[in-house]
């Protein structure tokens, strides 16, 4: 609407389209947190944040002045930098959610928007992304995600043509930008790196936009490799935004890292709302741990009162302790693209890393299909599950 109005609008009638645009980005930004973290994920920070961008841009062009001094506002950087600080290496991003690991390519908007709010790392990674992918190959189609619209958007590509100059230039000396640890409290989200590995921690609740019941879930990565995984969401149907959405598979906490209770009889799982939540979560001052009690997440389980978690990085691997006071059997699910092998007390993820497990009672893989066509875009024809059953306390050293 801004784009036409400012082609077609006589002049006296733009107050009011400035005056509505500028309402309806306020009622999106008051959903977000200071810190400016994507709830639904790094691979709908494009449908986000960066969108906001080109509508805070347009107005910028309106109403000479009037916005400008937005760009300064550190809640609009921190929503930038999202995307920066979600990198893993390569193509992959840490993911919770509807999020696909593979949260596409980043280009010229993202560059812009970077260098709208002065952050460097931003239109480092956007600019040695575009002259990547143009390097590799020209079709203009590689730079967009499967996902999303901008093959068919003009202004997208005007605005991209209008830029690609001053981007590749500007990747020929850009050097990459040193990722740096985050605790994102709005949503619960703590990204750490140490030496060779990458941990995303999810605390927060059941209440995301896009929830899966991931509360308390971990995915690590190591040299760029993913180790465990968030096996992300299937090809949206009907089902996926209706009262059985969370008979989905992908959306159960059971098949995230993630205890479930009395397995093989009841199966209790974490429950979808705003009521389903980590307690007591901490975050150490060095951002290299996370614990809380997920506990609260599973609602009424019959015997369960507490379950601490707590997960510490390394530059020598994962920590991750597990206790409660749940009488019965848990089984903690690990899901991984490597194939796992039980040897004994270890679970060998591949040649990627290695499991030392302490407290279990005995440890069961099965192979994962998958066939779904969306989940196929990030993920081979088969992932695979790993169930460590224990009684109140287990410990893992993955490394």
């Amino acid at each position: 609407v801004l784009l036409a109005a400012a082609q077609c609008a006589p002049a006296e009638d733009l107050p009011a389209y400035v005056q509505q645009a500028a309402y309806s980005i306020d009622c999106f930004l008051k959903d977000y947190g200071d810190d400016g973290c994507c709830s639904e994920g790094a691979q709908y920070y494009r449908h986000a944040a960066l969108t906001m961008f080109n509508a805070l841009d347009l107005l910028c062009k309106m109403a000479p002045g009037v916005f400008d001094d937005v760009w300064a506002e550190p809640k609009i950087r921190n929503m930038a930098e999202y995307i920066v600080n979600m990198h893993i290496a390569g193509p992959y991003y840490l993911n919770f959610a509807d999020c696909s690991p593979l949260a596409g390519t980043r280009g010229v908007r993202e560059y812009l928007f970077g260098k709208r709010v002065g952050s460097l790392p931003l239109m480092t990674l956007a600019a040695r992304d575009w002259a990547a992918v143009l390097a590799a190959d020209p079709d203009p189609d590689r730079l967009h995600h499967p996902d999303d619209s901008e093959g068919i958007n003009l202004f997208y590509h005007i605005q991209a043509a209008m830029a690609e100059r001053e981007v590749t230039d500007f990747a020929k000396t850009a050097a990459p930008a040193a990722p740096h640890d985050v605790w994102y409290p709005s949503v619960g989200i703590l990204v750490s790196r140490r030496g060779a590995y990458a941990l995303g921690g999810k605390a927060g609740s059941n209440a995301d936009s896009h929830n899966h019941n991931d509360v308390g879930s971990v995915t690590l990565y190591r040299d760029g490799r993913p180790l465990l995984i968030d096996v992300g969401v299937e090809t949206y149907s009907k089902k996926t935004f209706s009262p059985q959405r969370y008979e989905i598979w992908t959306m159960q906490s059971g098949w995230h890292n993630l205890p479930q209770f009395d397995p093989d009889g009841a199966k209790y799982d974490q429950q979808p709302g705003a009521a389903f939540a980590a307690a007591d979560v901490t975050v150490t001052d060095a951002l290299d741990g996370l614990a809380m009690d997920l506990a609260p997440a599973y609602g009424s389980v019959p015997g369960l009162g507490r379950y601490r978690r707590s997960v510490h990085l390394t530059d020598t691997g994962l920590t991750l302790r597990d206790e409660t006071d749940y009488p019965g059997t848990v089984a903690l699910t690990l899901m991984s693209v490597e194939k796992p092998a039980v040897d004994g007390d270890t679970v060998a993820f591949g040649a990627l890393a290695a499991a030392a497990v302490t407290g279990a009672d005995k440890i069961v893989t099965e192979a994962v299909p998958i066939a779904d066509p969306r989940l196929r875009q990030a993920w081979p024809d088969t992932l695979y599950r790993t169930r460590i059953y224990f009684t109140q306390q287990l410990s893992l050293v993955i490394g």
